[in-house]
């Protein structure tokens, strides 16, 4: 199965998650290869719309294309969650060996991918408590995960 990203409104024209997480990636790479990060936001533009790879997505953005008149109101599918989710559990492994730096590191790009919509967001409360971390905690259900580990 081919996952959609994108359908432009006036051909039509699929765009693959696939081919949407690689141009991103390469594109970002370009950039941050100027400040040093190439590999920092490659990582960051290939994994920010994860969440694509989701039944629930696939079926919001064909009801956009199909019913435009009925279209689900956007922004009503978290995609964005996935790829910070996925970066919290790779490297927050209590079986693992990572440092600090490396599970900062994952977090602050993992703020960037949950916020790529919108201006980075300040995840800290004054009492401590993290919405990013309930975020990556409880943002997406098993389902996702076994329909993305097909892909």
């Amino acid at each position: 199965m081919d996952f959609i990203a994108h359908i432009r409104e006036r051909d039509k024209r699929v765009q693959t998650v696939k081919e949407h997480l690689l141009g991103t990636k390469d594109l970002a790479e370009v950039h941050g290869e100027k400040l040093g990060i190439k590999h920092i936001v490659g990582l960051a533009g290939l994994l920010h719309d994860l969440g694509k790879f989701s039944m629930e997505f696939q079926n919001y953005i064909r009801l956009a294309v199909e019913n435009p008149e009925r279209a689900p109101r956007r922004g009503t599918v978290d995609h964005s969650t996935a790829g910070a989710k996925l970066l919290y559990e790779m490297f927050h492994d209590p079986a693992k060996d990572f440092s600090l730096y490396t599970a900062t590191l994952a977090e602050v790009v993992g703020n960037a991918i949950i916020s790529h919509h919108s201006y980075l967001r300040d995840f800290l409360s004054p009492v401590l408590s993290s919405d990013y971390l309930r975020r990556v905690h409880d943002g997406l259900t098993p389902q996702f995960w076994r329909i993305s580990a097909k892909s």
